[in-house]
């Protein structure tokens, strides 16, 4: 006979809406410290030490104490995603929020080839065939440079959620229900991307960090950059990566 206490355990954990809510979080941002969680959540350091003694097997904890889901723990949110889409509600992406080593090096990718890669051209090129331009000429070149590279930007994006540095560091940007962003959504992502980082960055950090989002206009326009690489399975059952009984514990 099949022991089914491990489902049980499992979704006795799930029915209580903190500990739902504490999967979601550290799902979708990859991993997060015991501040963050509290945070995110907005209650006291009793109630969470409460639930995250009840969610034993769910998550574990790194060299530096953050949280992260165990395949147990995905699985439950997972459980939860589904049952927030069959019911009607918005649910969140399959894939958790790409880390900001990720993302950092995405940008450098995409910077050096659309930017740096025109600018290293011009500057070898100097050496061999020296030239004085007119600084007028100058601000023209950059302008359409920094305009290239925001029709680049915003067309990759547009397309499939991906620049080259995306693709290269297997992430993508995508709308917060999981849905491709639009033609709209790029461009003024794109505008404070590439004529605006360092301000839409600096208010993204210190406003909208602990909703999970890094820039200001990733939260105005509810977009999100997830990680394509960390997802564990696409289609529920014998084609997972995974067996439902062996995540939840089954003999």
């Amino acid at each position: 006979m099949q022991n089914s206490s491990g489902e049980h355990t499992l979704f006795k954990i799930l029915s209580h809406p903190i500990r739902s809510k504490i999967i979601e979080a550290v799902y979708e941002n990859g991993e997060l410290s015991y501040t963050d969680i509290l945070g995110i959540l907005k209650i006291d350091t009793g109630q969470l030490n409460f639930h995250l003694r009840n969610m034993s097997g769910l998550y574990s904890r790194d060299d530096n104490g953050n949280y992260r889901l165990t395949d147990k723990g995905k699985f439950a949110y997972y459980i939860l995603r589904e049952v927030k889409k069959r019911i009607g509600e918005e649910a969140g992406p399959l894939e958790p929020q790409a880390s900001l080593s990720k993302r950092a090096f995405a940008t450098m990718i995409d910077y050096a080839l659309f930017l740096g890669s025109p600018l290293g051209l011009m500057l070898f090129l100097n050496q061999w065939f020296p030239f004085n331009p007119d600084p007028m000429l100058i601000t023209l070149f950059f302008h359409v440079l920094f305009f290239f590279t925001f029709v680049a930007f915003m067309s990759m994006e547009t397309y499939n959620g991906q620049t080259v540095g995306k693709y290269v560091a297997r992430i993508k940007v995508i709308k917060d229900d999981g849905r491709k962003i639009n033609l709209i959504e790029a461009i003024f992502r794109n505008i404070a991307k590439v004529y605006l980082l360092p301000l839409d960055l600096a208010l993204g950090l210190l406003l909208f960090r602990n909703e999970g989002y890094l820039r200001f206009s990733d939260h105005f326009l509810r977009l999100k950059v997830v990680d394509i690489s960390a997802r564990i399975f696409d289609i529920p059952g014998e084609s997972s990566s995974f067996s439902v009984g062996r995540i939840v514990g089954r003999k």
